[in-house]
């Protein structure tokens, strides 16, 4: 392979991949020879502004470095963001499992309390005959 330093090379950017799939071992079918100017140059670079002409030292625009470390910032604040709505989610489900827990206490509470409740009127009617004959309504003769 090619050892490239920084800077300026002989090499097209075309050349540049047809040596790294040769290395690769990737099949390549037949293209046209690439030429001088295929190569992608410090002023290609500078005519789509991803470079300035003037600094001849190898860096990356300011408009792409500000672009760049915004997605950057952004990326954490989304992280941060994401984590503590997982924090959030984590809170809420143990929240729902503890009301779920109380809401089944109660209902258990208020089966037992019920179900004692309806025995006690059930013997309370049932003995209301013995207590008080009088209230008893005669039952009709069968014809």
């Amino acid at each position: 392979m090619i050892d490239l330093q920084p800077g300026p090379h002989h090499l097209a950017y075309g050349n540049l991949l047809i040596k790294v799939f040769q290395a690769f071992g990737v099949p390549l079918g037949e293209a046209p020879p690439l030429n001088k100017k295929d190569m992608i140059t410090r002023e290609t670079l500078a005519e789509c502004l991803c470079l300035p002409l003037d600094n001849p030292a190898p860096e990356v625009a300011p408009r792409v470095t500000h672009h760049f470390s915004q997605l950057l910032v952004d990326l954490h604040v989304a992280r941060d963001q994401n984590g503590v709505l997982q924090d959030e989610i984590c809170s809420l489900r143990t929240s729902l499992a503890e009301s779920l827990g109380e809401v089944y206490r109660l209902k258990d509470q208020f089966l037992h309390q019920h179900s004692k409740t309806m025995r006690m009127w059930t013997k309370c009617f049932n003995s209301l005959p013995l207590l008080n004959p009088h209230l008893v309504v005669p039952k009709a003769p069968k014809t």
